[in-house]
């Protein structure tokens, strides 16, 4: 089926939901053991789960372009400063949302 000249559906959704899976997994294990029990602020683990996510699907629709490792280290970078930029906030906290987007990239 395609729209467009598009494919609607091929077998890189198997491959996404498979990767996705593994990702909310090692996802959960980092925010239920490290981040959720000693900040206890919903606020900062919603944030660190919703950049996981955002950045492990832009990551996996640009996957198809030979960007390589140049693009998860701009990735990373750029929403790394966006986050930043907000607010002076811990270091703890800036080193897990780091080991988060680190996480989706990956």
């Amino acid at each position: 089926m395609e729209f467009l000249e598009v494919p609607l559906f091929d077998d890189d959704i198997y491959k996404m939901l498979v990767r996705f899976g593994f990702n909310l997994v090692f996802l959960a294990l980092i925010v239920l053991a490290a981040i959720y029990p000693s900040q206890r602020d919903r606020e900062f683990a919603f944030t660190a789960v919703m950049m996981n996510i955002t950045v492990f699907f832009i990551c996996f629709t640009l996957k198809k372009f030979d960007l390589g490792i140049g693009m998860a280290l701009g990735l990373f970078a750029i929403f790394g400063v966006l986050r930043y930029r907000t607010d002076a906030i811990p270091a703890k906290e800036m080193t897990y949302l780091f080991i988060v987007i680190g996480v989706a990239v990956i």
